[in-house]
């Protein structure tokens, strides 16, 4: 979901006049505002039979960090953090294969492990000889299992009210949650506000047009979305006692009032790595990074240059 301040909106009202037949060809330009500041250029790579699309910016000789993004929501997801980021890094936030604009193939694996391959070779692709990788939601499945399966390829690892440990909240007593999760998928306005109103612990203002532009772009992802979701309920407790073999410096953040992913997670993973830094935010639901940009660039840039800073020792 997609935090739209009220610069950004008057900025949009500037550029264009938006008319309910043009919603969905103003998506791009809402994004390209909303990246306005961060510095980032749009760029694509093809792996395999799989292009991705991908935003970098920053000091293309700084450590390298990888943003991963959440299920519903894109590589610009991290604007409002990486305008925010205090550190001297390369940052790269991809679309991961099957969602923003990289490329779907039905019938193909967008498993966290296969999705993890396929990151590896985006980092390899790029030049990267290892990362910091900081992954929110089902980005944070996606990051822990890379982490996993090529530890020697990561620098660190952040991890946002993230999956791979337990089920969502909403999910825990289903007896089918795959068919219960179909509710994060968006199809219509009502879809939109009802899914915003579960991941944000105070759900933003949005004018009737920024809701439709974002509503329709996501309907067209839907049919996706809707293929990839049992792999992506699959993934969401793939992790369990595994994660006690990662071994590199691992950061926790989490929204105190997550309705989507507990904060007792917290705890799970702390019981994992004892060593783990963990930080809660007050009065944040289960989007910090779009909740408590600020806050969450300071922990993630602090908690990178201090293991730059060890490693180099």
């Amino acid at each position: 979901m997609r935090l739209i301040s009220l610069c950004l909106l008057s900025n949009l009202l500037l550029a264009s006049s938006v008319t309910t037949t043009a919603l969905a060809s103003s998506y791009d330009l809402l994004m390209g505002v909303e990246r306005l500041g961060t510095g980032c250029d749009e760029k694509s790579i093809r792996i395999d039979d799989t292009q991705i699309s991908y935003n970098e910016c920053g000091n293309s000789q700084g450590e390298p960090v990888l943003f991963i993004h959440g299920f519903g929501a894109d590589k610009d997801t991290w604007d409002r953090v990486i305008k925010c980021i205090n550190g001297d890094f390369r940052m790269i936030a991809i679309d991961l294969p099957g969602w923003g604009k990289s490329s779907f193939v039905s019938g193909e694996d967008y498993s966290a492990r296969r999705n993890a391959t396929r990151i590896d070779a985006i980092r390899e692709k790029l030049g990267v000889d290892s990362w910091h990788v900081v992954g929110w939601s089902m980005g944070g499945t996606m990051g822990a299992t890379y982490a996993l399966q090529h530890q020697n390829r990561v620098r660190s690892l952040t991890l946002m009210d993230s999956g791979g440990f337990r089920l969502p909240s909403m999910l825990a007593d289903k007896s089918n949650p795959v068919e219960a999760a179909k509710l994060m998928i968006v199809k219509n306005r009502d879809d939109f506000d009802n899914i915003t109103n579960l991941a944000f612990f105070d759900p933003p203002w949005m004018p009737w047009f920024a809701k439709d532009i974002i509503t329709e772009h996501l309907a067209a992802h839907s049919s996706a979305e809707s293929e990839m979701l049992p792999q992506v309920i699959s993934d969401i407790t793939s992790l369990g006692t595994l994660f006690q073999s990662y071994k590199a410096p691992l950061q926790v953040i989490w929204g105190h009032e997550d309705r989507m992913m507990d904060k007792s997670v917290v705890d799970t993973i702390r019981s994992l790595r004892p060593d783990a830094s963990t930080h809660v935010f007050e009065k944040c639901g289960h989007s910090p990074l779009l909740e408590k940009p600020t806050e969450s660039a300071q922990l993630i840039s602090d908690f990178i240059n201090k293991n730059a800073a060890t490693a180099a020792k």
